[in-house]
């Protein structure tokens, strides 16, 4: 009975009812080996929405009973105005998270500003506890300067006498650091830092993008396409890789530690990076829109209910087009929903408490 009750609590949390994604822009700092975010905003080229416009989106989604905003990317900092973003979400009685490379942090003001703001989580994506890191993101000096900033982040705290923002470190597993993953608990400890989490790399295998249609045509997004060869694991690597999980799990951390369905994942799912998913919570749930203000479904699908640039956010959710696509991928998932980024939050009752009992999906 309590693994149900544990597993509909856990359902209930992951509803997205009173959520928002705000994707406020595509540019980023780096361009890191697991991400094709470089691509889709060469592609798109289009004028990015104003401060004033994600005010008034803001607004909007308030009135809709949206109150916990995560503002991400490509890279959020990059944006003068996040700040102004951030003070207004929390203004106006909202929660604000973003997700970060933390390669800004160190620069000028910035850390104490984000405190200032009011900022609730700001998680922080650190993929290796030493050069890999720099080697993955594609620049050089990066962890130092990512450690800079978390720290100036943890000195800014100390002197508003808050605990805010929490510091999550979000670690992708991939086969670029497979091999360094038990490294991990031991850099997010000496960094002062609240908590660490672990997520198997999201790709998606070109075949299963042009097999994504939607009324013809086709609406599988390239974003999670392998970039420099496969990032996933293969036969050669999944037994290291299991070693340093186990080194994780049975880890005695001061911080919380988080491995999400790592341990549940199979061979063949690590192999193929395809994750067990029945049901999507995230398309009828989550209100997501990218920097030019279209409302989109989520990052792996390229589709559009509408622009609320053009139109009210309340308008487009109305909209026919936005029903018809929710009821089209409850009675049945995209190709592409197999690789979800979000998978750990899409398992059903079901899954959960066959998880609970045996520890596998």
């Amino acid at each position: 009975m309590n693994l149900i009750k544990k597993a509909k609590n856990k359902l209930a949390a992951s509803s997205y009812k009173d959520q928002a994604s705000l994707e406020i822009t595509y540019k980023c700092n780096l361009r890191c080996k697991t991400c094709g975010l470089a691509k889709v905003a060469k592609e798109k080229g289009s004028q990015e929405l104003n401060t004033e416009e994600w005010k008034r989106i803001i607004d909007e989604l308030f009135v809709l009973g949206r109150r916990r905003f995560t503002l991400i990317g490509a890279e959020p900092l990059v944006r003068p105005d996040v700040f102004d973003l951030i003070t207004y979400i929390k203004d106006n009685g909202g929660h604000c998270s973003i997700t970060t490379n933390a390669l800004l942090l160190g620069k000028g003001d910035t850390a104490e500003r984000l405190v200032r703001a009011g900022l609730d989580v700001m998680s922080v994506s650190i993929d290796g506890p030493d050069e890999s890191h720099d080697d993955i993101r594609g620049g050089t000096d990066v962890l130092a300067k990512v450690k800079d900033g978390i720290a100036k982040i943890i000195e800014a705290r100390r002197r508003e006498a808050t605990s805010k923002p929490s510091i999550r470190v979000h670690t992708t597993v991939s086969a670029y650091n497979y091999d360094k993953l038990a490294r991990m608990i031991p850099l997010a400890e000496d960094l002062g830092t609240d908590e660490l989490q672990f997520q198997y790399v999201s790709e998606t295998p070109k075949e299963a993008v042009t097999a994504t249609r939607y009324r013809g045509d086709i609406i599988g997004s390239e974003r999670f396409l392998s970039l420099n060869g496969s990032a996933l694991l293969s036969d050669g690597q999944i037994e290291l890789y299991g070693h340093n999980l186990a080194k994780i799990r049975s880890a005695n951390s001061k911080i919380a530690v988080r491995t999400g369905v790592l341990s549940a994942l199979n061979e063949k799912n690590l192999r193929t990076g395809q994750f067990p998913m029945k049901t999507c919570r995230i398309v009828p749930g989550l209100i997501t829109i990218d920097p030019y203000g279209e409302c989109v479904p989520c990052a792996h699908l390229d589709y559009s209910f509408g622009s609320v640039r053009d139109e009210s956010v309340r308008t487009v959710l109305n909209s026919e087009r936005y029903r018809d696509f929710c009821e089209a991928i409850k009675g049945k998932l995209f190709p592409v929903c197999a690789y979800c980024c979000s998978h750990v939050n899409n398992l059903t009752i079901g899954q959960l408490i066959k998880m609970g009992i045996t520890g596998k999906l």
